[in-house]
């Protein structure tokens, strides 16, 4: 299946050399498994910034990347996709910038096809990463939203509550004096 985060993202600085920002990743939390991967980097030419996504490498390069199109002091819509794709090394990520609400998937302006060494087998947590101070954009990001569906993202209603069916017979359950 699919993963969907979206949030808004307002950058202040960043750095020529870029670094990552946001990402997916298992649950619990394992660095092996950090997918999904946003970056920021400065255009010293032009003061502007792009996105970059790669799948799991730690450097913008060799990500792909959006034009040097973006300005900072200005919030931008970012939603990132992973793709859980049937077979070995070969998930996708998809990132797009202010993509057109509401409405259907669109194409993502990127998609990056980054060979994987090992997948995870499930995508059940996303992070922030404040990263170093020579390499990382300065930002603020807000409403962080997640979701298995890009229609639920959007929606503004709230996910259906989990039902959990238990089989068998519990354990019975005890409480001993002075522990939890």
């Amino acid at each position: 299946g699919s993963m969907y985060a979206s949030f808004l993202v307002n950058v202040t600085s960043a750095q020529t050399t870029g670094d990552y920002f946001f990402h997916f990743s298992t649950s619990p939390l394992n660095n092996n498994y950090f997918r999904g991967k946003v970056f920021i980097q400065k255009d010293s030419a032009t003061d502007n910034f792009r996105f970059g996504l790669t799948n799991a490498t730690s450097t913008i390069v060799p990500a792909v990347t959006t034009g040097y199109d973006y300005v900072y002091g200005t919030t931008y819509l970012v939603v990132l996709k992973y793709e859980i794709v049937s077979g070995s090394n070969n998930d996708l990520v998809h990132l797009w910038v202010n993509p057109s609400l509401p409405g259907t998937e669109t194409t993502p302006q990127l998609t990056s096809t980054d060979v994987l060494t090992t997948e995870p087998s499930e995508i059940g947590t996303v992070a922030l990463r404040q990263g170093d101070a020579t390499k990382a954009p300065a930002l603020i990001i807000d409403g962080i939203r997640v979701s298995n569906d890009w229609a639920t993202l959007w929606s503004g209603e709230e996910p259906p509550t989990p039902v959990i069916i238990a089989t068998g017979t519990p354990d019975p359950v005890y409480n001993i004096v002075g522990n939890p």
